[in-house]
């Protein structure tokens, strides 16, 4: 199970209340370091990133929506996302 220090959007204005996080601000947001957001994505530990051309990025909803659920494995998010 990942331990994450997350920041709120009150007590950090520049983290987006909607829309995407990229790796850096992924990092920023989980508290851990961007290499660490690479390797966790490559292990499908982080939910699937949606990309736009080359860039990569994570939906800030399904990120919060996954660490209330004690951030699963991408196996486990993605069946659990499924049954809804």
């Amino acid at each position: 199970m990942l331990t994450v220090k997350t920041q709120s959007p009150a007590s950090n204005p520049r983290f987006p209340q909607r829309g995407t996080f990229n790796a850096t601000e992924l990092a920023q947001f989980l508290g851990i370091s961007r290499a660490t957001v690479w390797r966790m994505n490559k292990d499908g530990r982080l939910p699937r990133p949606v990309r736009f051309n080359r860039a990569v990025r994570w939906e800030r909803w399904t990120i919060e929506e996954w660490l209330a659920t004690d951030a699963p494995s991408r196996a486990e998010w993605e069946a659990s996302q499924s049954k809804k």
